[in-house]
């Protein structure tokens, strides 16, 4: 699964792949991410929104729970 989900993270948009990570994965706070990648609130959730859809759409066709 690991190995998709990088796969997976690596087809996203830059941005979008920046916000997944800070917010997910290095657990960073809305308003810090937004300053340190220049963004308004509504963009951050905007991109973490689309993120996840294609995260899934990406993770559902890739991986299979063998």
């Amino acid at each position: 699964f690991n190995e998709v989900l990088e796969k997976c993270l690596d087809h996203l948009p830059e941005k979008h792949k920046a916000v997944t990570m800070a917010k997910f994965f290095h657990h960073k706070k809305g308003a810090d991410i937004c300053k340190e990648l220049e963004i308004t609130p509504s963009n951050l959730w905007q991109m973490v929104h689309r993120a996840k859809l294609q995260l899934k759409k990406c993770i559902d066709s890739n991986w299979t729970n063998e």
